[in-house]
């Protein structure tokens, strides 16, 4: 199913990751639509509604071969590569209780 979106009330923002456990303030009902390196930093791109209040979102990095600890319900984000893909990441977004499906 897809959601029909106004796009003349939309921008698209970026989110600079700071730290393998991060959260951020975000317009509520953003859509996530990419994570990516620049400049060696993570970055997560979204479209959101400038005009909305701000919730608080929370996101893990998780480096190839380490786990996700198994006590949090997340959601797959995206994967990327740093330093010429010698390092690989990938991000999830930590889902909160209300919005874990049974």
């Amino acid at each position: 199913m897809f959601k029909r979106i106004e796009l003349n009330t939309l921008t698209v923002w970026k989110f600079v990751f700071e730290s393998a456990d991060h959260t951020i303030e975000i317009p509520k009902g953003a859509m996530l639509l990419s994570v990516h390196e620049q400049l060696e930093t993570i970055c997560l791109w979204a479209l959101v509604d400038p005009n909305v209040g701000k919730e608080s979102r929370r996101f893990l990095t998780i480096g190839t071969g380490h786990t996700v600890p198994k006590e949090l319900s997340v959601n797959f984000i995206g994967s990327l590569g740093m330093r010429n893909w010698q390092f690989v990441f990938h991000i999830f977004e930590v889902l909160s209780p209300k919005e874990v499906t049974q």
